[in-house]
C-alpha cells in the first residue's frame, strides 16, 4: 500500500509540469489550443525529438556536451532517402541503422583519441557532418512516398518510440554500462578509483548515442517524407530541443525516473510551442520565450538544491547541538 501511494504521488508530481503548461494554454486560448487532435499531433511531433534525447541520456548523465545530434539526424535522413529510392523501404531501415552506427563510432573514436573538451569536437563534427550533408548526392534533399514513409504515422511511429524506450531504459537502469554510466557522471575520480574506466564508459556512451540518433533520422525522415541539408549550424535548433528534454528530465529525476522524465519533457516543450503559435507569438519570440523557460527552470532547480543542501546543514547542525 506504501509503495502504490509513493508511486501516485511520484507520477502526480511529475505529470503537473506538462498538465500546468497545458492549463495556461488553455485558459489564455481555449478555442484555438488544446483539442485532443492537436494533442494528438503534437504527440507525434515530439517522438523524433524524444528519441534524439533518449540517445543524448547517457551523455548528459555523464556530463557530455554533444552538439552534433541534429548534424547526424539530418545526414542519415538524407542517406536513409536515398537508400529507400534505389532499393525500397528495407534498404532504408538498413541505412538508417547502420548509419547510425558508423556516426556514433566516428563521435566515439574522436572524442576518445583527441582527449579534447567534448564542445570543440561535436561542435567540429557538426560542421563536418553538416557540410558532407550538403554535398550528398548533389545537396539537392530527399522524399519518399507516403508508402514508404509508414514509419513516421501511427500508430508505427508511437511503437518505433516505444522499443526504443525500453531499450534505454534497461540499458540505463538494469546493465552495468548503465551503473558506470551514473558513476561517472557524479563522480569520475571516485569511479576511477573504484575501478571503471571513464575513457571506455565514455565511448560506449557516444556509440549509444549514434544508435538513437540513426534511429530519429529515419523517423525525421519518414514523419516529413522530404528533407533538406542545413548549413552554418542549421541543425543545432533540433539539437537543443533534445537537450532541453534532457535537462527538465534531470529535474524530475527526483520524483521519476530519468529515461520517462524525458518523455515528459519533450512533451511539454512541444506543448509550449504549439501554445506560443496558438496565441500568436512570432517564430523569433517563440525560441526568445522557450530560451527564458529554460533558463528559469534550470535557475529554480539550482536554487531549489541548494536550498535543500541548506536546509539538510541546518537540521544536522541542529541535532549536533
Amino acid at each position: 500500500m506504501e509503495k502504490m501511494k509513493k508511486f501516485i504521488v511520484s507520477a502526480v508530481k511529475a505529470l503537473a509540469l506538462p498538465v500546468i503548461v497545458y492549463a495556461i494554454f488553455k485558459v489564455i486560448q481555449p478555442k484555438n489550443f488544446g483539442s485532443l487532435e492537436a494533442l494528438y499531433i503534437i504527440a507525434q511531433q515530439a517522438m523524433m525529438v524524444t528519441i534524439m534525447a533518449f540517445g543524448m541520456c547517457c551523455n548528459m548523465t555523464i556530463g557530455i556536451w554533444d552538439f552534433s545530434p541534429g548534424a547526424i539526424v539530418t545526414f542519415v535522413g538524407l542517406i536513409c532517402g536515398y537508400y529507400c529510392n534505389r532499393y525500397g523501404f528495407a534498404a532504408m531501415v538498413a541505412a538508417g541503422i547502420l548509419s547510425g552506427i558508423l556516426l556514433g563510432l566516428i563521435n566515439a573514436a574522436a572524442y576518445t583519441i583527441l582527449r579534447v573538451p567534448s564542445v570543440v569536437v561535436t561542435v567540429g563534427l557538426l560542421l563536418i557532418y553538416e557540410s558532407v550533408a550538403s554535398v550528398y548526392k548533389g545537396g539537392l534533399g530527399v522524399s519518399i512516398t507516403k508508402e514508404n514513409a509508414v514509419l513516421g504515422q501511427a500508430p508505427w511511429i508511437f511503437l518505433v518510440t516505444l522499443t526504443m524506450f525500453v531499450i534505454l531504459y534497461v540499458l540505463y537502469n538494469k546493465t552495468k554500462l548503465g551503473f558506470n554510466v551514473k558513476a561517472v557522471g557524479s563522480n569520475e575520480l571516485i569511479a576511477k578509483t573504484a575501478g571503471i574506466n571513464p575513457r571506455k564508459v565514455k565511448f560506449w556512451s557516444f556509440f549509444i548515442a549514434g544508435v538513437f540518433f540513426g534511429v530519429a533520422g529515419l523517423i525525421n525522415l519518414s514523419y516529413g517524407t522530404a528533407l533538406s541539408p542545413a548549413k552554418n549550424m542549421g541543425t543545432m535548433s533540433v539539437t537543443f530541443d533534445a537537450m532541453m528534454s534532457g535537462f527538465i528530465a534531470i529535474y524530475l529525476s527526483g520524483v521519476v525516473n530519468r529515461v520517462v522524465g524525458i518523455m515528459i519533457g519533450t512533451f511539454t516543450m512541444k506543448l509550449i510551442a504549439a501554445g506560443l503559435v496558438a496565441i500568436g507569438v512570432d517564430g523569433t519570440w517563440q525560441k526568445v520565450i522557450v530560451g527564458v523557460f529554460l533558463l528559469f527552470f534550470i535557475g529554480f532547480t539550482q536554487i531549489k538544491a541548494q536550498f535543500n543542501e541548506w536546509s539538510a546543514r541546518l537540521k544536522r547542525a541542529k541535532m549536533a547541538s
